[in-house]
Protein backbone atom coordinates (compact mmCIF):
# COMPACT_ATOMS: atom_id res chain seq x y z
CA UNK A 1 0.00 0.00 0.00
CA UNK A 2 1.38 3.56 -1.29
CA UNK A 3 1.79 6.37 1.57
CA UNK A 4 0.85 9.45 0.59
CA UNK A 5 2.74 12.41 1.39
CA UNK A 6 1.43 15.87 2.24
CA UNK A 7 3.76 19.16 1.20
CA UNK A 8 5.50 20.63 3.78
CA UNK A 9 3.90 24.17 4.25
CA UNK A 10 0.23 21.93 5.41
CA UNK A 11 1.96 19.19 7.31
CA UNK A 12 3.39 22.12 9.31
CA UNK A 13 0.11 23.81 9.91
CA UNK A 14 -1.48 20.26 10.48
CA UNK A 15 0.91 19.90 13.67
CA UNK A 16 -0.71 23.23 14.97
CA UNK A 17 -3.11 23.38 17.95
CA UNK A 18 -5.48 25.43 15.42
CA UNK A 19 -5.70 24.87 11.83
CA UNK A 20 -8.24 26.16 9.66
CA UNK A 21 -9.52 23.97 6.96
CA UNK A 22 -11.78 24.87 4.40
CA UNK A 23 -13.75 22.51 1.88
CA UNK A 24 -13.32 23.88 -1.95
CA UNK A 25 -15.98 21.90 -4.09
CA UNK A 26 -15.85 21.47 -7.77
CA UNK A 27 -18.87 20.94 -9.54
CA UNK A 28 -17.76 19.98 -13.40
CA UNK A 29 -20.75 19.84 -15.83
CA UNK A 30 -20.55 19.21 -19.69
CA UNK A 31 -20.23 22.97 -20.50
CA UNK A 32 -18.74 24.88 -17.50
CA UNK A 33 -17.63 23.90 -13.81
CA UNK A 34 -18.65 25.75 -10.60
CA UNK A 35 -15.78 26.13 -8.00
CA UNK A 36 -17.09 27.07 -4.29
CA UNK A 37 -16.07 27.34 -1.16
CA UNK A 38 -17.38 27.56 2.23
CA UNK A 39 -15.14 29.98 3.81
CA UNK A 40 -16.43 33.92 3.62
CA UNK A 41 -13.68 35.25 1.32
CA UNK A 42 -12.89 33.85 -2.15
CA UNK A 43 -9.63 31.86 -2.64
CA UNK A 44 -7.53 31.28 -5.67
CA UNK A 45 -5.97 27.94 -5.68
CA UNK A 46 -4.60 25.74 -8.66
CA UNK A 47 -5.18 28.25 -11.03
CA UNK A 48 -8.77 28.62 -10.18
CA UNK A 49 -11.11 31.22 -8.30
CA UNK A 50 -13.36 29.41 -5.29
CA UNK A 51 -16.45 31.80 -4.79
CA UNK A 52 -16.94 32.58 -1.45
CA UNK A 53 -20.37 30.87 -0.91
CA UNK A 54 -20.92 29.00 2.19
CA UNK A 55 -21.34 25.62 1.13
CA UNK A 56 -21.55 22.98 3.48
CA UNK A 57 -20.65 19.26 3.04
CA UNK A 58 -21.59 15.96 5.15
CA UNK A 59 -20.39 12.98 5.13
CA UNK A 60 -22.70 9.69 5.83
CA UNK A 61 -20.97 7.48 7.41
CA UNK A 62 -21.79 3.43 7.50
CA UNK A 63 -20.22 0.09 7.05
CA UNK A 64 -20.33 0.41 3.24
CA UNK A 65 -17.39 0.63 1.26
CA UNK A 66 -19.46 3.60 -0.41
CA UNK A 67 -19.12 6.82 0.63
CA UNK A 68 -22.23 9.12 0.43
CA UNK A 69 -23.09 12.74 1.67
CA UNK A 70 -24.64 15.72 0.94
CA UNK A 71 -24.27 19.50 0.17
CA UNK A 72 -26.33 22.32 1.40
CA UNK A 73 -25.47 25.72 -1.35
CA UNK A 74 -26.84 28.54 -0.52
CA UNK A 75 -28.49 30.35 -3.90
CA UNK A 76 -30.82 33.27 -3.17
CA UNK A 77 -30.19 34.40 -6.99
CA UNK A 78 -31.20 30.82 -8.34
CA UNK A 79 -27.73 30.95 -10.15
CA UNK A 80 -26.65 27.45 -9.06
CA UNK A 81 -30.30 26.03 -9.16
CA UNK A 82 -30.43 27.02 -12.90
CA UNK A 83 -27.14 25.20 -13.59
CA UNK A 84 -28.01 22.13 -11.90
CA UNK A 85 -31.14 21.72 -13.89
CA UNK A 86 -29.70 23.24 -17.35
CA UNK A 87 -27.06 20.77 -16.94
CA UNK A 88 -28.56 18.08 -15.08
CA UNK A 89 -26.57 17.48 -11.78
CA UNK A 90 -26.87 14.01 -11.60
CA UNK A 91 -23.96 11.70 -12.49
CA UNK A 92 -21.85 14.87 -13.33
CA UNK A 93 -17.96 14.88 -11.83
CA UNK A 94 -17.78 16.09 -7.97
CA UNK A 95 -14.91 16.28 -6.39
CA UNK A 96 -14.39 17.63 -2.74
CA UNK A 97 -10.95 19.34 -1.39
CA UNK A 98 -9.72 20.69 2.36
CA UNK A 99 -7.74 23.96 1.99
CA UNK A 100 -5.87 24.62 4.70
CA UNK A 101 -5.71 28.74 5.00
CA UNK A 102 -2.31 28.06 7.47
CA UNK A 103 -0.66 26.30 4.76
CA UNK A 104 -2.46 27.71 1.17
CA UNK A 105 -2.27 24.08 0.22
CA UNK A 106 -5.44 21.43 -0.51
CA UNK A 107 -5.56 17.93 -0.30
CA UNK A 108 -8.26 15.84 -2.87
CA UNK A 109 -10.59 14.26 0.17
CA UNK A 110 -13.24 12.93 -1.83
CA UNK A 111 -13.83 12.46 -5.74
CA UNK A 112 -17.37 10.78 -6.96
CA UNK A 113 -20.78 11.74 -8.99
CA UNK A 114 -23.80 13.76 -7.93
CA UNK A 115 -26.95 12.29 -7.16
CA UNK A 116 -30.35 13.59 -6.36
CA UNK A 117 -30.54 17.21 -6.06
CA UNK A 118 -33.76 19.32 -4.34
CA UNK A 119 -33.94 22.97 -5.24
CA UNK A 120 -35.24 26.28 -2.79
CA UNK A 121 -33.46 29.10 -1.16
CA UNK A 122 -30.42 26.23 -0.84
CA UNK A 123 -29.71 23.40 -3.53
CA UNK A 124 -28.84 20.20 -1.66
CA UNK A 125 -27.07 17.81 -4.13
CA UNK A 126 -26.60 14.24 -2.92
CA UNK A 127 -23.30 12.28 -3.71
CA UNK A 128 -21.74 9.19 -4.07
CA UNK A 129 -18.50 7.60 -4.99
CA UNK A 130 -20.59 4.12 -6.06
CA UNK A 131 -20.29 3.92 -9.85
CA UNK A 132 -17.80 6.48 -10.17
CA UNK A 133 -15.31 4.82 -12.18
CA UNK A 134 -17.75 3.41 -14.94
CA UNK A 135 -19.58 6.47 -15.26
CA UNK A 136 -17.48 7.36 -18.53
CA UNK A 137 -19.33 4.05 -20.42
CA UNK A 138 -21.49 5.27 -23.04
CA UNK A 139 -24.80 4.57 -23.14
CA UNK A 140 -25.59 3.31 -26.67
CA UNK A 141 -24.21 0.27 -27.88
CA UNK A 142 -22.46 -0.52 -31.67
CA UNK A 143 -24.56 -2.18 -33.77
CA UNK A 144 -23.28 -3.66 -37.10
CA UNK A 145 -25.70 -1.82 -38.77
CA UNK A 146 -24.52 0.94 -38.30
CA UNK A 147 -20.99 0.22 -40.50
CA UNK A 148 -20.98 -0.98 -43.94
CA UNK A 149 -18.84 -3.95 -44.32
CA UNK A 150 -15.41 -3.01 -46.08
CA UNK A 151 -15.55 -3.11 -50.13
CA UNK A 152 -13.15 -5.84 -51.48
CA UNK A 153 -9.66 -5.28 -52.97
CA UNK A 154 -9.33 -3.24 -56.25
CA UNK A 155 -12.94 -2.20 -55.88
CA UNK A 156 -13.17 1.25 -57.95
CA UNK A 157 -14.73 4.35 -56.55
CA UNK A 158 -16.89 6.30 -58.78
Amino acid sequence: MSQRNLPIALENSLSNEVTAPVYLVEMVFLTTSLFLSSHHEAISWNAETWQKNGVSVSFNTGKSASIKGSLAIPDPERAIAAICLGEKARGKVLRIYVYDLNAQEAVSYFEGIMDAVAIGLTVKIQFSNEGFNTQFIPNGRITRKIFAPLMAIGTEID
